[in-house]
C-alpha cells in the first residue's frame, strides 16, 4: 500500500470552488442568471476528484476499504443535508432533493438540484474502480483515448442542432454532461498518473493546480447545467 501525499493547495482550491457555488446560487436569482463563474466549478471538482481519489485507490488496503472510505466521506453529510433540508423547506423539498440524487438529475423535482453532480461523482468513482481492475491505469494511453473520445462526444452535442433530440432534451443534457465531467475526470486521472514527470517539487504542485483549474475550458460552453 503507497503512502498518501497531501496536497495543501488543492484546500484552497476547494474552498474557492464552494464559494463561488455559493454565490452563483445566490446571485442568480436577482440577477436573473447572469453571474460570471471564474471556474467552471463542477468539472473542475471533477478533476481534483480525478487525481486525489485515484491517489485514494491507490493508498487503500483493498476496495472495500476505498469505498468505505468513500462511504464515510459522503453519506454522513448527505444525510445531514436532507435532514436539514427537509426541516428548512419541509419534507417534500427534502424527498425531491433525493429524487435528483438518485436519477441523476434526470426526473422533473422540486428540490436542491445541485446534488446531481453528487451521483455524477459517484459514478466517476465507480467508473475508476472498473478501469482499475481492468489494468487501464497500467496504460495512461487508454485514459488519454477514454479523455479524448469524452471530448468528442461532449463538443458533439455542444454544436448540434437542439431539435434533432426532440422531446429527449433531459437525456441529450445528461449525456452531454457525462461526456464533458469526464473530460474533467479523466485529466485529473492523467495528472496523477503522470505527476512524476514533473522533478521540480513546487513547480509541479502549481502546474497541476492551474492544469486542474481549468480542466479544457472548452467543457463550460454550452453547458447543460449552470455549473
Amino acid at each position: 500500500m503507497k503512502s498518501s501525499v497531501r496536497y495543501p493547495l488543492f484546500d484552497w482550491l476547494r474552498l474557492f470552488l464552494a464559494l463561488e457555488v455559493a454565490c452563483w446560487h445566490f446571485l442568480r436569482v436577482p440577477t436573473d442568471g447572469a453571474v460570471f463563474m471564474l471556474v467552471p466549478a463542477v468539472p473542475t471538482f471533477l478533476a481534483l476528484s480525478g487525481f486525489v481519489v485515484l491517489q485514494s485507490w491507490e493508498t487503500s488496503s483493498d476496495a472495500w476499504h476505498f469505498w468505505w472510505k468513500r462511504l464515510l466521506r459522503i453519506q454522513p453529510a448527505m444525510m445531514v443535508m436532507l435532514v436539514v433540508t427537509g426541516l428548512g423547506f419541509g419534507w417534500a423539498y427534502a424527498q425531491g432533493t433525493l429524487l435528483t440524487y438518485i436519477t441523476f438529475g434526470t426526473a422533473e423535482r422540486f428540490g436542491n438540484g445541485v446534488t446531481w453532480s453528487l451521483s455524477c461523482e459517484e459514478v466517476a468513482y465507480g467508473l475508476m474502480a472498473l478501469l482499475y481492475a481492468c489494468g487501464g491505469y497500467r496504460r495512461p494511453w487508454i485514459i488519454a483515448m477514454l479523455l479524448a473520445m469524452s471530448g468528442a462526444l461532449a463538443l458533439s452535442l455542444n454544436v448540434r442542432d437542439e431539435a434533432l433530440f426532440g422531446a429527449h432534451q433531459t437525456m441529450r443534457y445528461f449525456v452531454q454532461n457525462y461526456a464533458e465531467l469526464g473530460v474533467a475526470f479523466f485529466t485529473g486521472n492523467l495528472l496523477y498518473l503522470n505527476k512524476h514527470k514533473l522533478t521540480d517539487l513546487a513547480a509541479r504542485r502549481w502546474i497541476i493546480l492551474l492544469t486542474l483549474m481549468y480542466p479544457l475550458a472548452w467543457i463550460s460552453v454550452g453547458y447543460g447545467h449552470p455549473l
